[in-house]
């Protein structure tokens, strides 16, 4: 269940590999959570859900494009 009330950092140390996995798996998250919402709506959680995942995808990404490999 999605409990905003618990959203804390993590520093994870990864590799590129796993980046790969966990961009690709956000990116068809993405796509399946709006298949959902277009049947059930919430819109408020909508846009908290939307907001969260687009901030996690971003951050990793630009951490990603940002280190040194």
């Amino acid at each position: 269940m999605f409990d905003s009330d618990h959203i804390r950092y993590v520093d994870l140390h990864l590799l590129t590999g796993q980046v790969d996995l966990i961009l690709e798996a956000l990116e068809l998250y993405a796509f399946n959570l709006h298949k959902v919402w277009a049947v059930s709506r919430d819109d408020e959680l909508e846009e908290l859900r939307n907001a969260l995942l687009f901030h996690t995808y971003e951050g990793i990404l630009d951490k990603y494009k940002n280190s040194s490999y």
